[in-house]
């Protein structure tokens, strides 16, 4: 049975986007979200999960949704965004029967303009063959007068019938909010953050986005917004009342026995608009339920713990933590004109909040804030890593969109997937990418917070105040 606090009663008329594409014929699947890019390639014999196959502490995920079963030697970690680029454009050129991309946009540079043409390279090469889908945030997706849809539009013109693109709108914004919001701050209200790429059976999976499907009933603006998102909640409750699936490349249903299954892939969503609370149920017991002596190591390029998270973090978790948090020039938003130029300052202020709390509960040595610079980069990883005592590689990580905030849990819709291995080669990798991250950091203390650079404005302090659960 279903965990009764996954699926609740809709009680909300705000819903974001989901897109979540799988197949039982997959082959192979990339998640990349979270942290780095991480590539899955399944083996052609159906997988079967194991007795031992999960550290004894983990199986408990098996009652919170489906699960997939595959062999950590066909794991890789792409520890370069550079790589992720690469291997899209070339899954995107050599795509053959299906392309999904579902993503909260797609920007307008060079790099964006050459992956579009590795999508026309496939759709020439292939013919009438290759089928394409696109699904993009309204919103974001179409801001300014160079955007998402026009770098498109020639596909469409193109190869009509072979390309699709869909743009989600959210439900919450309607009516005079809709009128008053310009662009930019349209965006506030709700966005689809689901990052998911499909190439024929590749899965990648970094970040991620949904439409009005051709059979969807209820315009998500004109319609009646309980009724979409009442819509919207059948169709994913179907999916996560699902248990377990081999990740086959054949039809049959049948399980059979692979004793070199050692990892096992739990998807997430995390919908509360919708009632769907998944992710934050699995991420609120993972923490408090790993061993005494564990190390949990946390990163979120924008640091604002739901009050949940923190309460968990500093009375009820018995692991220690290394939080990664983004320094204020690695901000998304460092240098930027307006009011939006203040938002690092306000992360900033966090941050310092959350530091003092730790201080005052005197837990300084169980709980240490790391901040990310690197010159020329800018910091939008999320991602978690569990160190059960005395190992010294993770066993359990999470990989996709959630920042572990008030937008990632209340506001938009996120996928991840959770991960536990005992796969050596695996957990090696997954330590490297971990090691990589926080060797561009430094330890927060209370010095961090004095520096000239730190200070926060009043108008700021108090505006964070009443805006934070929209960070």
């Amino acid at each position: 049975m279903l965990h009764s606090r996954i699926l609740q009663p809709l009680v909300f008329n705000c819903f974001q986007t989901f897109r979540f594409k799988y197949r039982f014929t997959l082959s192979s699947i990339t998640l990349c979200s979270i942290h780095l890019p991480v590539f899955f390639t399944t083996t052609s014999n159906p997988l079967h999960k194991q007795k031992d196959g999960l550290p004894t502490g983990c199986k408990w995920m098996s009652d919170f949704g489906p699960s997939f079963h595959i062999s950590g030697d066909n794991v890789e970690v792409l520890c370069q965004p550079s790589e992720f680029y690469e291997r899209l454009k070339e899954l995107a050129r050599k795509a053959k029967e299906r392309v999904t991309i579902a993503s909260l946009y797609i920007g307008t540079g060079i790099l964006e303009e050459k992956l579009v043409s590795s999508l026309q390279t496939a759709l020439t090469n292939t013919g009438c063959e290759v089928k394409i889908q696109v699904l993009l945030d309204v919103t974001r997706g179409s801001r300014g007068v160079k955007n998402s849809r026009m770098l498109l539009l020639p596909l469409i013109q193109d190869f009509p019938g072979q390309v699709q693109v869909s743009l989600y709108h959210s439900p919450a914004l309607r009516g005079w909010i809709k009128k008053m919001l310009p662009e930019r701050w349209n965006e506030v209200i709700s966005l689809t953050h689901l990052k998911i790429y499909l190439f024929d059976n590749t899965l990648l999976m970094p970040d991620d986005t949904l439409s009005l499907h051709p059979n969807w009933s209820v315009h998500p603006e004109k319609g009646d917004p309980c009724q979409f998102s009442q819509e919207a909640y059948q169709r994913l409750s179907k999916f996560l009342c699902n248990k377990s699936y081999s990740l086959v490349t054949n039809t049959s249903s049948h399980f059979a026995t692979n004793y070199e299954s050692d990892t096992v892939v739990y998807p997430l969503l995390q919908m509360y608009p919708l009632g769907v609370y998944q992710d934050e149920c699995v991420t609120e017991r993972l923490l408090v339920t790993v061993p005494s002596g564990s190390i949990i190591k946390l990163a979120s390029g924008y640091f604002n713990l739901t009050e949940k998270y923190e309460e968990i973090i500093l009375q009820s978790s018995p692991a220690e933590f290394d939080l990664l948090v983004a320094s204020p020039k690695v901000n998304g938003f460092y240098g930027a004109k307006g009011i939006s130029g203040a938002i690092p300052d306000a992360y900033t202020y966090i941050a310092k909040k959350f530091y003092e709390r730790v201080r005052h509960e005197h837990q300084e040595r169980r709980i240490r804030l790391h901040e990310y610079e690197q010159e020329n980069w800018t910091f939008h990883v999320k991602g978690l890593w569990v160190y059960y005592p005395g190992e010294s590689l993770p066993s359990v990580t999470l990989i996709g969109s959630p920042n572990f905030g008030y937008r990632s849990v209340y506001r938009d819709l996120e996928a991840q997937v959770a991960i536990i291995t005992r796969n050596e080669n695996l957990r090696k990798q997954l330590h490297k990418e971990q090691q990589n991250l926080y060797q561009y950091t430094s330890l927060v203390d209370q010095q961090t917070f004095e520096k000239p650079d730190r200070q926060i404005p009043l108008w700021v302090k108090i505006v964070t105040k009443f805006i934070k659960t929209y960070f």
